[in-house]
């Protein structure tokens, strides 16, 4: 691994561990601060001289968006955590909101196995609960869970929410 890149890494690390750690409150102590804040000064200062593919070339600034991205997908607060990383890599809010928004549901369906839309997220949801749900096995004991138990609870469900008249 070449010098640059470790060094870049060490500051990706460094200024995602603080920006976390002071986001969540957790474990925040004043040398993980200071240290995060001075990795943060040097990449303001070193994405002030970069050019448009970063200070450390293409390469890294698409695995940097890449990572940024999949923290946006995954609901973290990235304009705050990887705010250092971006200006880095010269990588603007817009164009992780952009991307974002092509790998989730705004822009419809894609046919593919790993299609990020809400209908199949919740899809692969509902099987993976199916399938979990008919491996448990008929228990005496009260409340059985089992698939066939189950079903005859939900019809009791049904049947008093449509007695009732609210």
């Amino acid at each position: 691994m070449n010098s640059d890149r470790r060094k870049f890494l060490q500051q990706m690390a460094a200024v995602c561990a603080g920006g976390v750690a002071r986001t969540l409150g957790i474990g925040c102590t004043t040398a993980v601060a200071a240290h995060a804040s001075v990795a943060t000064t040097a990449a303001v200062a070193a994405g002030a001289t970069a050019a448009t593919a970063g200070a450390y070339g293409a390469s890294i600034r698409g695995q940097v968006f890449e990572v940024i991205v999949r923290q946006g997908m995954a609901g973290a607060p990235w304009r705050e955590i990887c705010a250092g990383p971006m200006q880095i890599n010269n990588i603007t809010e817009a164009e992780i909101q952009t991307e974002i928004n092509r790998r989730s549901f705004a822009n419809g369906h894609q046919e593919a196995n790993d299609c990020n839309c809400s209908l199949c997220v919740s899809k692969r949801h509902f099987e993976h609960r199916r399938q979990l749900l008919s491996q448990i096995k008929h228990s005496e004991k009260s409340p059985c869970a089992c698939p066939e138990c189950y079903k005859v609870v939900q019809q009791i469900i049904a049947d008093a929410v449509k007695s009732c008249k609210i």
